[in-house]
């Protein structure tokens, strides 16, 4: 089975079973468990965040049936959206509260099996439930919750606010570095969100030194700040990624040339060579007037007046310039933030300077992905184009067109295909009502009933939230069961929770009790 690079010394033997429409994970202990202390604790309590256990022994071998029916698998979750800063802070909510149940039945934390591919959440309550394993013998509890923050990491929605990219870089460092108290992780989050909240504060108070240049002879008054910031919504608002991305904040800057207009430089420059003309006019002008036979008769006292005027007049605008406006050059601090969407691992080589700055010092290897420039009079955000593998970009070109013709409901809950059965957006695909067809566009595509993650939704209750998913590999066509109440049947052969098969042209799949024919061209 698969499993993330803490758990793959442990040479576990994990399986899926459905008996009598429930799913089981099954994992073969070798060792008979049903009279071991702590399992027989969460048998009999059945504490919260914790999937019921069924101990089994078959031909003197121990099993440990865990019931997964009607969740969904963390891992499988992610794969179809992205997670947010909400999902970290009820994630490590659940933890916390799990490791608080775990002390309270004296029980080993080390045991919380902390693996995105075996924990499973409840798609209504949105709460994670837990494996408890007490076999597991060279994983401790800190590896597993290091496995669970690399994944949060790689499916992190990247888009958002980039406060909140810098808030959950924090948190990851001070998980990697075991800096954190396992019943306290939700106390961690929110004292991360209020540092944060009150640097963005005292940043929105302080003025720049261009701007205090550019105002320094307008008289002011002292800006109000009013941070009206709720729990649930994290670091939110498009205006605070700048005020925490200055140079108070991240200590790592890039020196960059932007030319300045500063006002102390805006003198006027004197037009020597019509001053140097005025004086001439009246030096002429003078000589006429106060020894007039120097000059010839025909420059006479008239002309000598208006020499005079001219020359004043030539001085006078001479003397007042012209007003130039002078660039200076200066270097300014310019912050960034940055990631590596295709190297997880790099980000745990990062080190902060000093602990009241969240994102400091990235290491080299986490570089170059976005940047970000702020200035008073100048905003501007470059963000890179993802390069795609030439490979890749033929077999998406050339990958066969998928159709699916609606058959019928067997239970009868579909009366109307045209309005119960839909796609979530116009992305997935679109509706042919001639000839009852589903063009699919979109790959993945999750088939369900819960509408936040299911691409094709489907108003029947025998339909799982998310019940089935197709999806395009290699350009081949799959359908996957997701652990589904009902089944996911392809020509009337059950796939086992969690197992997919390869689809053709003529295949007929069933989720539950609705019927799809497969065209592929």
């Amino acid at each position: 089975m698969k499993m993330n690079r803490y758990l793959m010394d442990e040479d576990l033997k994990i399986d899926y079973e459905r008996v009598n429409g429930n799913n089981y994970v099954v994992i073969n202990t070798d060792e008979i468990l049903s009279d071991n202390y702590q399992v027989k604790m969460i048998v009999k309590n059945r504490p919260d965040h914790f999937l019921k256990i069924k101990p089994e022994v078959v031909n003197n071998v121990g099993f440990l049936k865990y019931d997964i029916s009607s969740k969904q698998q963390f891992s499988k979750l992610y794969e179809y959206e992205k997670i947010t800063l909400d999902d970290v802070k009820s994630i490590c909510i659940d933890i916390s509260e799990t490791a608080k149940h775990i002390d309270s039945y004296m029980l080993d934390l080390d045991y919380m099996l902390l693996d995105p591919d075996y924990i499973y959440m409840d798609l209504t309550t949105r709460k994670l439930q837990f494996i408890y394993l007490p076999t597991i013998k060279k994983v401790t509890f800190a590896d597993g919750l290091r496995s669970i923050f690399d994944f949060i990491l790689e499916h992190f929605n990247h888009s958002v606010d980039k406060t909140d990219i810098v808030m959950l870089y924090e948190l990851y460092q001070k998980i990697i570095n075991e800096e954190y108290d396992p019943y306290k992780l939700p106390e961690l989050f929110i004292s991360i969100y209020d540092r944060l909240v009150q640097k963005k504060g005292d940043a929105e108070l302080v003025e720049t030194p261009v701007v205090t240049q550019m105002v320094s002879n307008i008289p002011t008054t002292p800006p109000q700040q009013v941070v009206d910031v709720r729990p649930d919504k994290v670091c939110e608002g498009a205006n605070s990624v700048r005020n925490e991305l200055n140079g108070q904040e991240i200590k790592q800057l890039a020196k960059e040339e932007i030319l300045l207009d500063n006002p102390e430089s805006n003198t006027r420059q004197k037009n020597i060579p019509m001053i140097v003309t005025g004086l001439a006019c009246f030096v002429v002008a003078g000589i006429k007037l106060l020894a007039p036979g120097v000059l010839p008769d025909v420059y006479n006292t008239k002309a000598a007046l208006i020499t005079l005027i001219l020359g004043s007049v030539l001085i006078l605008f001479g003397r007042r310039g012209t007003k130039k406006k002078k660039l200076e050059v200066k270097k300014e601090e310019v912050p960034y933030v940055v990631r590596d969407r295709n190297n997880q691992e790099s980000f745990a080589g990062f080190e902060t300077v000093n602990t009241v700055a969240p994102a400091q010092n990235f290491n080299e290897q986490v570089i170059k992905d976005s940047s970000f420039v702020e200035h008073k009079e100048m905003d501007f955000k470059k963000e890179a184009t993802e390069t795609v593998l030439l490979s890749d970009y033929l077999k998406q070109k050339n990958a066969n067109n998928l159709k699916l013709y609606f058959l019928e409901d067997s239970a009868g809950c579909i009366e109307n295909n045209d309005f119960s059965i839909i796609f979530k957006d116009e992305n997935v695909g679109r509706y042919e009502v001639f000839e009852n067809a589903y063009y699919i566009t979109k790959n993945p595509v999750v088939f369900g009933n819960l509408k936040n993650v299911s691409d094709i939704l489907i108003n029947s209750k025998l339909v799982s939230r998310m019940h089935a998913c197709v999806k395009l590999m290699e350009g081949e066509y799959y359908i996957e069961d997701l652990n589904s109440s009902n089944g996911t049947f392809v020509n009337d052969i059950q796939l086992q929770p969690n197992s997919k098969i390869k689809l053709s042209s003529g295949d007929v799949f069933r989720i539950a009790t609705v019927s799809f024919k497969v065209e592929i061209s």
